[in-house]
């Protein structure tokens, strides 16, 4: 594979592996927050139960998105090497 291929691959696998772990982390967190009540004031809120539920059941999707992107980000690591040819 040519140099400017390996390249424009590189680039293209850090790019997705960073979207990949920002899909993550604002996954998770739009999970702990919640959707934005129509009526705000402290009697409106969401108990601490309904907020640990939600951010518990969002961790596996964390894990595996955050996973991605680093596998994501070790392979543009591996792409931009110089190859051994």
């Amino acid at each position: 594979m040519n140099r400017e291929r390996r390249t424009w691959l590189a680039r293209a696998c850090l790019v997705l592996g960073l979207a990949a772990i920002v899909w993550a982390v604002l996954h998770v967190t739009s999970a702990a927050f919640g959707d934005v009540p129509l009526e705000r004031g402290f009697e409106h809120r969401r108990s601490y139960n309904q907020i640990k539920v939600a951010t518990h059941g969002a961790f596996l999707g964390l894990v595996w998105r955050a996973s991605l992107g680093g596998a994501l980000l070790f392979v543009a690591a591996r792409l931009r090497e110089p190859s051994p040819e």
